[in-house]
């Protein structure tokens, strides 16, 4: 064997690499094989198995391998209490790597790369490939197959059938994967936190939309117009004696769906939406249960279990008695709504998520929403399209972010407040949207979809399909076309 077949060319080892620390020292694989990076689970071990084999972890209900780095690295494990796992795939096989850090993803030329000098390589343990300097920082690039199979003795057969299994269980697992989430609008209803399913949203709407009525019980905002006819906006905070919390700017009409009938609740903010693991959320406990509490379904622990989440049962919202009680009041029919919805059919509808960016308005089908998070730090990725913020990890996959000011040649001289990331499924993948402010849910009917005209004036057309025509308001939001907005498959891949 000659020399250059053993030592590794820099040119064949440059490309983008997840870095990440063990003990006091800095790592880094190709982030090509990498497919997501999660908190550090709870991993039992396996007998006889090889010594830098940590165990086995359920991950989602699949059993993944977990390599414990300390041990193939020989280095000392790091007292942090802020560990991650690296899920990576070798052959087609998924492995985690337990980290102390995961410090992002860095570019690396071949002027940066230097093959490692065999001296300093155990032969029993050749993964270290490469080293490089990354702004003074020394990083050891790592070999994943060489880092999982040297000095284990597996057959290339036995290699071969264990990837063809795990194949088929990925594409099972992907299939199902959405079981394992129920996806809620979250909302902040005077300093409490709210989660409503998304199959009983009808729509949401801004606050200057509500009418205010003279009469009715003192849990009646007002009315708000919709197709269905008007419909009763419910406060709260009044209904429920919650510490008050005043309505501004950000707060919005959130319409829900019940067998009943329809009706809103005012919502002091709501723009998030997000997929909550099923396994998060909990029965209400049977201490705070009871006809008061009626309209809590369920109790969600996000964030590491640090922030509570009430889910609403909207068919417990509103008694008997406050649909009678509503239903005096002029104008208002809570079953007569229901009917009439029942009989009014035949027209073609489409949800839109809008929102604003740089003082544009935008919207998108809601069927490519899977969720809506607080503006997060980004990773940045060298040499990526200048309209690629960087990488976020959502859920254990990373997810790349665009600037839509950037890409779509929006004028943002004077800046954006960048407040939400919205996250939108495309066949290649999840993908992140840089956002101000989540404004509403609109449904909009097939007539009420127009062409964009002089409404896209100052905006690169050929991202917008259509503009919405919304009736008795100066407000047009600008349908993205999302396979020609985002266009990360075309002009970057990881």
């Amino acid at each position: 064997m000659s020399p250059s077949e053993i030592i590794r060319k820099p040119e064949s080892l440059q490309g983008d690499y997840t870095c990440f620390t063990v003990g006091d020292e800095e790592y880094g694989i190709l982030t090509q094989d990498v497919t997501g990076v999660q908190e550090a689970p709870i991993v039992r071990r396996v007998p006889k198995a090889p010594v830098f084999i940590k165990g086995v972890a359920n991950i989602r209900g699949r059993i993944l391998t977990v390599i414990d780095t300390c041990s193939r690295f020989e280095t000392v494990q790091s007292n942090s209490d802020t560990g991650k796992m690296i899920v990576a795939q070798v052959d087609g096989i998924s492995f985690g790597l337990l980290a102390d850090q995961v410090i992002g993803i860095s570019r690396l030329e071949k002027e940066m790369i230097e093959p490692v000098n065999p001296v300093l390589v155990d032969r029993q343990m050749p993964f270290i490939t490469a080293m490089a300097l990354v702004n003074e920082r020394l990083l050891h690039l790592i070999e994943m197959t060489s880092l999982v199979y040297a000095g284990v003795e597996v057959s290339k057969k036995e290699k071969t059938a264990y990837a063809s299994h795990a194949q088929k269980a990925l594409t099972t697992h992907r299939q199902t994967k959405q079981a394992d989430y129920l996806r809620h609008l979250v909302m902040k209803i005077g300093h409490e936190t709210y989660g409503l399913d998304m199959g009983a949203l009808k729509e949401v709407k801004t606050k200057t939309k509500l009418e205010k009525l003279s009469s009715g019980p003192k849990y009646l905002e007002g009315m708000i117009k919709t197709a269905d006819g008007m419909i009763p906006v419910i406060d709260l905070q009044k209904k429920y004696d919650l510490e008050p919390d005043p309505f501004g700017p950000q707060s919005r009409i959130v319409l829900m769906d019940t067998t009943s009938g329809l009706f809103g609740i005012l919502a002091n903010t709501a723009s998030e939406m997000i997929n909550i693991p099923t396994e998060e959320i909990k029965e209400t406990p049977k201490a705070i249960t009871g006809e008061q509490t009626k309209h809590i379904k369920n109790i969600a622990l996000l964030g590491q279990k640090k922030r509570l989440v009430a889910i609403l049962e909207p068919a417990h919202i509103l008694t008997e008695d406050d649909y009678k009680t509503l239903s005096k009041v002029e104008g208002v029919d809570m079953r007569r709504q229901q009917k009439k919805r029942k009989t009014t059919g035949g027209k073609a509808v489409k949800a839109f998520l809008t929102f604003e960016l740089s003082g544009h308005e935008f919207a998108f089908d809601m069927a490519n929403l899977v969720e809506v998070i607080p503006y997060q730090p980004v990773s940045r990725i060298p040499k990526a399209p200048a309209h690629i913020r960087g990488l976020i990890h959502v859920k254990g996959e990373l997810v790349p972010v665009t600037d839509l000011t950037t890409l779509l040649e929006i004028d943002n001289s004077a800046g954006s407040d960048e407040k939400h990331i919205i996250i939108v499924q495309k066949s290649d993948g999840l993908h992140g949207i840089i956002a101000e402010r989540v404004r509403e849910i609109l449904h909009v009917e097939e007539k009420n979809l127009i062409e964009p005209g002089d409404f896209s004036k100052g905006i690169k057309l050929d991202a917008i399909e259509k503009a919405i025509r919304i009736h008795h308001s100066d407000r047009v939001p600008m349908v993205l076309n999302l396979d020609k907005t985002i266009s990360w498959t075309e002009s970057y891949r990881l």
